[in-house]
């Protein structure tokens, strides 16, 4: 379960970066992704180099655990962007890329609301 959510958290970024390199028309869209997945993004590189520099003998429960525990928000976050990214304003990259920022924690608290109903 840990690899394959490791694979879908680091390739989602890594494929909407690709997308955005090989069709430029698709850069509205991926903007506001790559803005909702990069708040998520820096708490795994932060789990990571806490990781590497821990030089321990014993398994960090935080680095293999992050990735699997956040993996339902991290999705949602995803699904969350990627409908915001269907509305065709703000017309302006920086301000798509904002509005993916902050659509991130709102697509989160609305995950949790709807957890909390069921």
């Amino acid at each position: 379960m840990t690899f394959i959510a490791v694979c879908i958290e680091l390739g989602v970024p890594a494929g909407w970066l690709a997308l955005m390199y090989l069709r430029p028309a698709t850069r509205r869209r991926a903007v506001v992704v790559l803005g909702a997945v990069s708040l998520p993004s820096l708490f795994y590189a932060a789990v990571v180099v806490t990781h590497v520099l821990r030089s321990t003998d014993r398994p960090d429960f935080a680095f293999y655990a992050a990735w699997a525990m956040t993996f339902a928000p991290y999705v949602a976050v995803v699904v969350g962007a990627s409908l915001l990214a269907l509305v065709p304003r703000p017309s302006h990259l920086g301000a798509r890329f904002l509005l993916g920022l902050a659509s991130a924690p709102l697509s989160y608290f609305l995950f949790v609301w709807l957890a909390s109903l069921l």
